[in-house]
């Protein structure tokens, strides 16, 4: 069996309770009412030009597909330039052995 004292278990009860209530608010989101600072809120008009406002995971989900697409592109050019040059070393070495 535990053994609290008094202060510890009224200190359990209150942290159980306030967890418990915060939980509760969340579930009813009325956690935004009941924390909303008149000071620190947004007006609907703050709000309004916030929501006009692009989506950015839109456009970096487009600008991450350009840049693969540009990405496959560069590397089909680095391929290509590794198989010139060694077509290049293959024809040195042919024109080596003849001299």
């Amino acid at each position: 069996m535990l053994h609290k004292s008094k202060n510890e278990i009224e200190s359990l009860c209150n942290q159980l309770l306030t967890t418990n209530k915060f939980q509760n608010r969340v579930k009813n989101r009325t956690h935004i009412e009941t924390y909303s600072d008149p000071e620190t809120s947004l007006s609907s008009e703050d709000s309004n030009i916030i929501k006009s406002l692009p989506d950015l995971s839109t456009l970096v989900n487009d600008e991450s597909i350009e840049l693969k697409q540009r990405n496959s592109e560069l590397q089909l050019e680095l391929d290509s330039a590794h198989m010139e040059i060694e077509k290049l070393i293959l024809e040195k070495r042919e024109l080596t052995k003849r001299g």
